[in-house]
């Protein structure tokens, strides 16, 4: 088994365990609920200031769809949070199925033409 699979299969099993864990225990859902919403704010705080070519930063390079979709996620990534302080689960219910919508419409929306068929016409 390759690292690559350890680490895919890893990380399901170990949010399972957590999961567990966290629902028998309130002060680990408390610390449970801040590791994603400091990893998205990190992705967000990385691509304002680099990522891209050159040194630039990623999100220079994207249109303002692309750009309003990062911010979305990482706003809905701080739902768990709020779930917490207001010890109710409809926040992260709610943004998990928008997650979801925003996962499924990507993956199902259709994609431009390659370029090179383009530059054929």
């Amino acid at each position: 088994m390759t690292l690559l699979a350890v680490w895919m299969a890893g990380f399901p099993v170990l949010g399972v365990i957590a999961g567990i864990v966290g629902a028998s225990f309130r002060r680990v859902r408390q610390v449970l609920v801040w590791p994603a919403a400091v990893y998205s704010a990190g992705v967000l705080v990385y691509g304002l200031f680099a990522g891209g070519p050159n040194g630039s930063a990623y999100i220079a390079n994207l249109d303002v769809m692309a750009v309003g979709v990062v911010v979305v996620v990482t706003v809905l990534s701080l739902a768990p949070i709020l779930s917490a302080r207001v010890s109710s689960r409809a926040p992260s219910v709610v943004a998990t199925i928008v997650l979801g919508l925003l996962i499924l419409s990507f993956t199902l929306a259709p994609t431009p033409e390659p370029l090179e068929k383009n530059a054929k016409a």
